[in-house]
């Protein structure tokens, strides 16, 4: 599991990580999401459906209505801090790509 975490209720829940299928799913969605579009009502749909889709397979408790209830600034924080870390950070244990070979 990720470190990053939201809360939801009296309920935290980890934020797994982002898997190569779900990158491809939202790659136009998430590439859509920018300042001036974020707060709109499609830029909060497109982070609940993408939320939705990290966190459903461990907790299907979370549905998209529950989801809606998560406050807006943990939201839109966690969701760009999750979104730099899984495109822009490698874990730690990864080596260069010449590394790998």
């Amino acid at each position: 599991m990720s470190e990053l975490k939201i809360k939801v209720g009296d309920k935290e829940y980890d934020i797994p990580v982002l898997n190569m299928g779900q990158m491809k799913a939202f790659n136009k969605r998430i590439a859509e999401l920018t300042d001036d579009n974020m707060l709109s009502v499609e830029g909060v749909d497109n982070a609940i459906d993408i939320f939705y889709a990290l966190l459903n397979d461990t907790y299907p408790e979370l549905t998209k209505k529950v989801l809606e209830k998560m406050p807006a600034y943990q939201g839109g924080a966690a969701f760009a801090v999750k979104l730099w870390s899984e495109f822009f950070n490698p874990p730690l244990d990864s080596k260069p790509k010449e590394e790998n070979l």
